[in-house]
């Protein structure tokens, strides 16, 4: 019997009371882990063993890096970056054996010795460095030009094959959580509409209780870390009912990387702030180059329209970069005249609707002020426009489409009832004027590329905000980078 205030010391006391039964620190160790429930990652260390450390892992990620001089054992390969790009991700119920000799993987159930292939990692240590940005998301937010370029030299032989796969395929889910599930409706939105697949974007911790899962389903997981585990759960799921598990994933190695019959790797390098950005664009850039070829193989376009949109497509990290320039200082001026508002709406209609969507969690997951956003900004009359006053501004995601007219009545209806109008858009008309207190004018694009470049002001808002009310936007209370817990 004993006390303890932490779930963690519990492990160190389990551990030593097999020590009383066992002089073999190894042995005691893993007859401790194997009456632990639930999901863990740790590293167990003793004193009277300073030769050896056991890294285990059970539903929480756990990587090892081996370097020239050491070997690390981390949850995030950013951890070690700089010392080792040689990694061995562990799977659940391995572990390893850490000596001044190198390491053994080993499975904890039966302690038998494992051989894994070690794997390369490109990211550099000065791509985690922070340089002369104020904050980590500052420098992430303004690398996307950069980032966004390396994601269009991914594999093609992989883009084809993930097309073949939803081509074929009776049944289509997305399933992600965050802003990796906005980038999921994303993805739904350009199926519909330049190839005419019907498919359903599922937040990944309701996957199980809404999705129709079996050998002719298909299904797209998103994640940024690849650990994520709502996400790693639909991934399970799926697979235990015969579906076909397609990964969109920044972290090389990660579970979900590892598990889905296929990977693509997004190439956004490190991200360490909390909020996602430059990942969001490139999960974006994979997942148009993935439409684009189904478009391509089903030709559901014609031809020379197919190959425009494709070539504007890869001019866009020039257009990020232009975005930047122009919009950095005047989005600055907004933050600094609308920083002590306490709530918000974000509204878009069509393709606008994942773009204010991510805009709307940015500012709330690092200002922590109320922010809402809709699944089209007609839902605003369905109840939720009662709490527009003037206590509150409003950011219109307006493109030059089909759903112009509409956007432009609902800026009325807020305008109407005092809110403060931020409208976001790429083409400026009188009646735009006339309704806006604001105009975030980024450069012309064709409206389908609005969730790339419209939603880069949006991160600039979020965290010049952030900084006039005293926050770090790297670490947002509560929030971590990759959520491990169900």
């Amino acid at each position: 019997m004993f006390v303890s205030d932490t779930d963690t010391e519990v492990i160190a006391h389990l551990v030593e009371e097999e020590l009383k039964t066992t002089n073999d620190f190894e042995k005691a160790a893993v007859n401790a882990i194997r009456k632990l429930k639930g999901s863990f990652a740790i590293v167990i260390g003793s004193d009277m063993f300073p030769d050896m450390l056991l890294a285990f892992r059970k539903e929480s990620p756990l990587v090892l890096g081996l370097g020239d001089e050491a070997t690390f054992a981390a949850s995030d390969i950013v951890a070690f970056l700089g010392f080792a790009n040689k990694i061995i991700p562990l799977d659940d119920f391995q572990y390893a054996v850490i000596t001044r000799n190198g390491c053994e993987i080993k499975n904890w159930e039966t302690m038998e010795t494992l051989e894994l292939k070690t794997q390369i990692v490109t990211w550099s240590y000065d791509a985690a460095l922070k340089g002369d940005f104020d904050s980590y998301m500052e420098k992430e937010i303004f690398e996307q030009p950069r980032a966004f370029r390396e994601s269009l030299y991914v594999d093609n032989e992989i883009i084809k094959n993930i097309a073949e796969k939803l081509l074929n395929a009776k049944r289509i889910y997305i399933t992600a959580s965050g802003t990796s599930y906005h980038a999921g409706l994303v993805m739904q939105y350009l199926l519909k509409k330049l190839v005419n697949i019907p498919s359903i974007t599922v937040i990944s911790s309701e996957f199980e209780n809404y999705a129709i899962v079996d050998k002719d389903t298909a299904v797209v997981f998103i994640s940024q870390s690849g650990e994520t585990a709502d996400t790693l759960h639909a991934l399970r799921y799926t697979k235990k009912h015969g579906g076909f598990s397609i990964g969109i994933v920044n972290v090389v190695g990660s579970s979900i990387a590892r598990e889905c019959d296929a990977t693509i790797y997004i190439h956004a390098g490190p991200e360490i702030a909390v909020c996602a950005t430059k990942t969001f664009l490139n999960q974006l850039s994979i997942i148009y180059q993935i439409v684009f070829e189904i478009a391509k193989i089903k030709k559901s376009l014609p031809a020379d329209e197919l190959n425009a949109l494709i070539k504007e497509f890869r001019n866009l990290p020039d257009v990020i970069e232009e975005t930047l320039q122009r919009t950095n200082d005047y989005v600055k001026q907004i933050a600094e005249e609308i920083y002590d508002y306490d709530k918000s709406f974000y509204i878009g209609r069509g393709i606008g609707v994942p773009v204010a969507k991510e805009g709307s969690l940015k500012l709330r997951e690092i200002t922590y002020s109320f922010s809402m956003s809709f699944d089209g900004a007609g839902e605003l009359k369905h109840g939720s426009i009662s709490l527009i006053d003037s206590d509150m501004f409003v950011v219109a995601i307006v493109q030059n489409d089909e759903t112009r007219d509409d956007m432009l009545g609902n800026i009325q209806e807020c305008k109407s009832r005092g809110g403060k109008i931020i409208t976001v858009t790429s083409f400026v008309t009188k009646e735009i004027i006339e309704k806006s207190d604001y105009i975030i004018k980024t450069p012309e694009v064709n409206p389908l590329f609005t969730p790339i470049i419209y939603t880069v002001p949006l991160q600039l808002l979020a965290v010049y905000t952030t900084k006039i009310r005293g926050y770090d936007p790297d670490r947002p209370r509560a929030l971590a980078k990759s959520v491990t817990v169900k």
